[in-house]
């Protein structure tokens, strides 16, 4: 089987060859500034609801719900090649809003970032994938960066649950925010807990978000988990395998492992994003910045990840 590097000035992937590929996306223009995205919001736009915008919204800047042009959108047959696999789940890593904000010559502003967010939510409802993991913000962000800065991506993140609240509970994702909570302001905690509230029940999407949240955090609180849990008689040392230590981490439990992880930015790492779950998770990067994140580059990423052999040792 022949191994294949694709490199261009917007992205690269690690293919393998395969007869199994979707069709070949349809634009790669900037979604940030095309007026006529069908899920994005143009910056020039003046709609009031910013992250979650309607259809109708991001195309005219009318901020009239409509409905049958959202069903057409998520309801629309996508082609997929005889035998082609969709992954259950996909997590992205959206790298690189602050360099495009300065090559753009904007102040700093979280917008954007969520605004990809909210598109890759999006596709992967289109798509029929049913877990989505957003890494937002890790612990280092928020101990490093200023305190404008934090304040910031709080008050932004807090605007894209209560937004996007009518937009979930419409398309039946489920919201679960993961990480350490303590470190977020009382309001951002009270919009948290109101979003997994009334989104508990549905079942179109498993949606997790990483805020305050680092991989390695995960595993040690995971470990201290079962070390209490033996200290206590309630499980045996010989009981500890893979599979209950994997259910202790807060991104698993019964949900299905990563697939795919997606990010964009340039850097070629994963970073504090996965951990216990990395063996087995395709990799895609993108030298492409978090705000041009565009439907063009999630259809590159489910075509490299249909171009793999995945074989899990077998």
């Amino acid at each position: 089987m022949q191994t294949l590097v694709s490199l261009n000035y917007s992205r690269f992937s690690y293919l393998v060859s395969s007869p199994k590929s979707l069709v070949v996306p349809r634009s790669n223009s900037n979604p940030i500034l095309l007026k006529n995205h069908p899920i994005h919001i143009n910056l020039r736009n003046n709609c009031s609801n910013y992250f979650a915008p309607t259809i109708t919204c991001a195309q005219n800047g009318d901020e009239k719900f409509d409905s049958k042009k959202e069903e057409e959108y998520y309801t629309k047959i996508v082609f997929q090649p005889e035998g082609s696999t969709i992954p259950k789940h996909i997590a992205i890593s959206l790298d690189g809003n602050r360099r495009w904000l300065k090559l753009h010559g904007l102040d700093l502003d979280y917008r954007p970032f969520f605004q990809a967010h909210m598109r890759f939510i999006d596709y992967c409802l289109k798509w029929k994938v049913t877990t989505a993991t957003n890494y937002i913000y890790r612990i280092g962000n928020m101990l490093l960066r200023s305190e404008k800065a934090n304040d910031l991506i709080m008050g932004q993140f807090e605007r894209f649950l209560e937004e996007g609240l009518e937009k979930f509970k419409r398309l039946g994702v489920k919201v679960s925010v993961v990480g350490e909570e303590w470190m977020l302001t009382q309001s951002c905690q009270a919009s948290i807990k109101k979003v997994e509230e009334a989104t508990k029940n549905n079942t179109n999407l498993d949606l997790m978000i990483l805020m305050c949240y680092t991989s390695q955090k995960d595993i040690v609180d995971a470990t201290k988990k079962i070390c209490k849990q033996v200290k206590e008689g309630k499980m045996e040392l010989e009981d500890v395998n893979e599979d209950l230590f994997g259910q202790q981490l807060s991104i698993c439990g019964s949900r299905p492992p990563v697939d795919l992880m997606i990010r964009t930015g340039g850097q070629v790492r994963i970073g504090m994003f996965l951990g216990w779950e990395v063996p087995h998770v395709e990799l895609y990067f993108t030298d492409t910045n978090a705000p041009d994140f565009g439907e063009d580059l999630f259809n590159d990423a489910l075509k490299s990840f249909q171009q793999r052999g995945r074989w899990f040792g077998k």
